[in-house]
């Protein structure tokens, strides 16, 4: 019995006609779609991780700050005779002027407007490198509150004597509003 004389398909000739081909453009578009779903999915991951680290890098800001705002408070409670800026210059009226001063309370006021000094500079820095809306929703009032400690005299004597020596753009800053009075 001899074979029939038909000549054998060539591998050419069989990926052309066996669906082959489209096979492996399909397999090809899959590769492709897992290539750039796999890259979008980073994306999305990477953004939120992203979004989440900023939101409890600014919740442990604004904590800090808190903290420090209310230690501030306690002293200005402690000691309401002294002005120590403008958080602490509700009751000072109602005590003996700054002139009738001790050595000793000038030192004191004078050190509890350094802190406020201090505190201002921490949430100077804390907001510096923030995005701008956390940065300006919460800057606003403590710039306004800087602006106002300004106005104390215990507050101005403590950043004459004691301001060169913070963060230089924090001592810019306050340079600043003082020149703009």
């Amino acid at each position: 019995m001899s074979l029939p004389n038909k000549p054998l398909p060539n591998k050419r000739h069989f990926h052309e006609h066996s669906g082959f081909k489209a096979w492996l453009a399909a397999f090809d578009l899959a590769a492709k779609a897992a290539i750039v779903g796999s890259l979008l999915w980073g994306v999305y991951t990477y953004r939120n991780a992203t979004a989440q680290e900023r939101q409890d890098r600014e919740i442990a800001i604004y904590d800090r700050l808190d903290e420090k705002y209310w230690e501030f408070q306690l002293l200005c409670t402690r000691h309401p005779e002294f002005n120590y800026g403008w958080a602490c210059d509700d009751l000072a009226h109602l005590f003996p002027p700054r002139e009738n001063f001790t050595p000793v309370q000038r030192i004191q006021e004078r050190r509890g407007a350094s802190l406020a000094i201090a505190m201002y500079e921490s949430a100077f820095i804390r907001f510096s490198d923030e995005s701008s809306e956390f940065r300006e929703a919460q800057w606003v009032g403590w710039a306004h509150s800087l602006e106002q400690s300004l106005k104390a005299p215990a507050f101005r004597e403590a950043w004459d004597a004691v301001g060169r020596d913070f963060d230089s753009r924090f001592v810019e800053f306050v340079n600043e509003m003082i020149r703009q009075k």
